[in-house]
């Protein structure tokens, strides 16, 4: 016992700048920093001329057109090749995670601060934009920089144009859900009207943003003929039987550990219904979504920060022992990540093998397969 109260009195009373580094520190060792599949030999290409489809002899490839905000800065930065378009992303998963710290200390006291903090540190969605650095990583930066400004309906409008110029599907799935969500509270009477206008500004300029990059293609006669919902529409059947045989692990790794959360979250409240209807909802999604803990964290992420993350009633709930015991869990218990139904590892091996691989001879021998610094090598 004299352990565990040393952890939280450490959680609760250590300098807050300890605090946050022991959170970042078992997040990335728990996860490592590697970059997501595709981000260089799709993407990037892509980047180098957001003007011209160069896939246009190759349709699976066009999709990457359709996370098209990211690649068009890129080209704008002149952050073209493999390192600057890599640290670009990075530094978007970074800006992210600060924004939402910041977010969390404008408006909380310092305890139920933390609370919120460790909570965001344990849900799937903090690490996955460091799991696979890619064009998630400016999906959630739109999303969290949209909750920072949520009292300004405009500036949320230009956001959700730009997470429908980023990643049109899980912006308006995400926002669909909270704007869901809000209007089952204020038909509840939990929140009033004028509480409707985030994330319906957010759901608009999402539909806007798609229809506005429909006419960048059509501008630069671009002749997208694959897209995301080409791809599941012809992956259907896969997917479908994908769920039948692994439902158990996509369904409990979609969010891990936060399930305690969310069943704290049921059994405490009486009021749950706005957003328990729109988070049962996203979870039927799962039979169709190959890469579960990625896509689910980042579809879902709106509406837990708005109902849990930021919920100071909720939070207050929370004691210090609960806490405590929930981060010693996430501490020690490796890090969840399902693609396709399957666990993956932690990066972090990884991470360090794909540096040191350009300076010893250690790696990637055609000879053991499991020398391949790739953590994506053997078939899922």
């Amino acid at each position: 016992m004299m352990i565990l109260n040393k952890i939280e009195k450490f959680l609760f009373e250590a300098p807050f700048w300890k605090f946050i580094s022991l959170l970042f520190i078992i997040m990335l060792f728990k996860t490592g920093i590697f970059y997501q599949p595709n981000l260089f030999d799709i993407y990037l290409e892509a980047a180098k001329n957001p003007y011209k489809n160069i896939f246009i002899d190759r349709p699976d490839h066009q999709f990457a057109y359709t996370s098209y905000f990211g690649g068009w800065l890129a080209f704008i930065l002149g952050a073209t090749n493999k390192t600057s378009f890599f640290l670009l992303h990075l530094f978007l998963s970074i800006l992210s995670s600060f924004l939402f710290i910041k977010i969390v200390l404008k408006n909380f006291s310092n305890e139920v601060a933390r609370i919120s903090l460790i909570l965001f540190f344990i849900f799937p969605v903090s690490s996955t934009i460091y799991y696979l650095v890619g064009y998630d990583s400016f999906t959630i930066f739109f999303m969290t920089l949209a909750l920072y400004l949520k009292r300004y309906t405009f500036l949320t409008l230009l956001i959700g144009i730009l997470l429908g110029l980023q990643h049109f599907e899980l912006s308006f799935f995400g926002s669909g859900a909270l704007l869901l969500g809000i209007l089952i509270s204020i038909i509840t009477k939990e929140r009033k009207i004028s509480n409707i206008l985030f994330p319906l500004s957010l759901f608009i300029g999402a539909i806007l943003g798609r229809i506005f990059l429909y006419y960048i293609f059509e501008f630069n006669n671009m002749n997208i003929v694959n897209d995301r919902a080409t791809w599941y529409i012809e992956s259907l059947p896969h997917l479908l039987h994908t769920f039948f045989f692994r439902f158990y692990n996509i369904i409990w790794f979609s969010i891990g550990l936060g399930w305690f959360v969310i069943f704290k979250f049921y059994n405490t409240l009486n009021k749950k219904i706005s957003f328990v209807l729109p988070f049962i909802c996203m979870i039927l999604m799962l039979i169709i979504i190959p890469d579960t803990t990625r896509t689910f964290s980042v579809m879902s992420f709106l509406l837990i920060s708005y109902f849990i993350f930021l919920n100071e009633n909720f939070l207050k709930v929370l004691s210090r022992v609960e806490i405590t015991n929930i981060f010693i869990l996430w501490a020690i218990i490796p890090y969840g990540w399902v693609w396709q139904g399957i666990p993956r590892p932690s990066h972090l091996s990884y991470s360090i093998g794909y540096i040191l691989k350009n300076f010893v001879d250690w790696f990637d021998k055609t000879n053991i397969d499991s020398s391949f610094v790739w953590p994506f090598f053997h078939a899922f």
